[in-house]
């Protein structure tokens, strides 16, 4: 029998298209105004979309967009974007070493200072920003998500900064800031009004720097999670031993993206446990099974390290350290009393801070190991 030839056969479809190899866009784009600048901030990929470097002579565009006619909120993504490759304007192109302190591990931050500049007060400007990045060979990534803000006149930085210390609590203040609402445009004709607007309370956001974190202050987010109302705030996410930098600004906007102030001064602190627990309570001794023992009700600090236990003779002035034991036990077995000897005890209670802090004694209780009382045996003993 010959062989048999199979052919295949079918219909040949159109040719795919190339797969495109370009830069990913910038991703986590956001913008706010802090002082008399809008700040960008926005992760920059560090590849192309098959995974290979964006190579020497990568750069990053910034565009801007004055919205004269809509806002971002107001009509499609699409048309956004539409309208937004047309009309944006280029603002700065980061490359080399400008790029790499903008954005030195990915993160960029950008500082336009010029988009107030041309807003007159009461006045204010509706601005749209996005990115793009081109690799070494100028191919481009998509235009980044837009992001759009108002910008005017920004609030007043706080001032008078001030720091307390309490136990478990940073406490800041600062002076009230009151600022007056823009002013509504005069309609033609209307006479001129010499009455001042009233002024309102605006918020504040609070931003705290530990002593190991060198990043820019406008790299991070306020510790409070919305806009404060009083020109006070209690920070209780720290820790002793370590320095600390915080600052305030004003916030106009009660919701993101915010129009804050300038940042007022860093006041920096470095909070000391010098907070002992309180004095154990409830004491009580016993004579049992040829032991004295002692019992109290536990301690509820979070830092309880543990518990000394001090004893004496009765009739001597000073107590001595017995032992001390872990904060997991509020109790306590002397085995080493002589029968027949009256003895003293009372108990204080340590942190775990560095150097220990510790409480006032407990109040003092007595108890008599009875003659004849039969020693525990050691374990292992026969």
């Amino acid at each position: 029998m010959g062989a048999v030839t199979l052919l295949a056969c079918g219909k040949k479809g159109p040719p795919l298209a190339p797969i495109r190899i370009l830069p990913g866009a910038p991703q986590d784009v956001r913008v706010r105004q802090v002082g008399s600048d809008v700040v960008l901030t926005a992760t920059i990929p560090g590849a192309r979309t098959d995974g290979s470097p964006l190579g020497e002579g990568a750069t990053v565009r910034v565009l801007r967009m004055r919205a004269t006619t809509f806002t971002p909120t107001t009509v499609s993504h699409r048309t956004v974007l539409r309208t937004f490759e047309k009309e944006s304007k280029l603002v700065i192109a980061l490359s080399g070493p400008a790029l790499r302190e903008a954005a030195p591990q990915g993160r960029l931050l950008y500082r336009d200072a010029e988009a107030l500049r041309v807003v007159q007060a009461p006045q204010q400007a509706r601005y749209v920003y996005g990115l793009i990045v081109l690799d070494g060979e100028g191919k481009r990534s998509p235009v980044s998500a837009t992001v759009g803000i108002t910008v005017r006149e920004p609030p007043p930085a706080p001032e008078a900064l001030t720091v307390g210390l309490a136990e478990g609590e940073v406490r800041l203040s600062w002076t009230p800031v009151r600022s007056a609402p823009p002013l509504a445009p005069r309609p033609p004709g209307a006479p001129k009004s010499d009455t001042a607007p009233a002024p309102t309370n605006i918020g504040y956001n609070v931003y705290r720097r530990r002593g190991s974190d060198a990043s820019d202050l406008l790299l991070m987010t306020p510790i409070n999670a919305v806009p404060i109302d009083q020109p006070l705030y209690v920070d209780r996410e720290f820790r002793y031993g370590e320095q600390i930098a915080y600052s305030v600004r004003s916030v106009a906007d009660p919701t993101p993206p915010w129009r804050e102030s300038a940042s007022s001064p860093e006041i920096e602190v470095t909070p000391q446990d010098a907070y002992p627990p309180a004095a154990p309570t409830g004491l009580a001794v016993a004579a049992e099974g040829g032991v004295l023992k002692l019992y109290w009700f536990p301690n509820s600090e979070p830092d309880l390290k543990g518990y000394r236990i001090y004893r004496r003779e009765s009739g001597r002035s000073e107590f001595s350290l017995l032992t001390t034991i872990d904060a997991a036990d509020s109790t306590y077995a002397d085995v080493t009393p002589v029968a027949g000897v009256k003895y003293d005890y009372c108990v204080s209670a340590v942190d775990d801070a560095a150097t220990p802090n510790e409480s006032p004694k407990s109040e003092g209780r007595s108890e008599t190991l009875p003659a004849g009382a039969a020693r525990p045996r050691a374990e292992g003993a026969p």
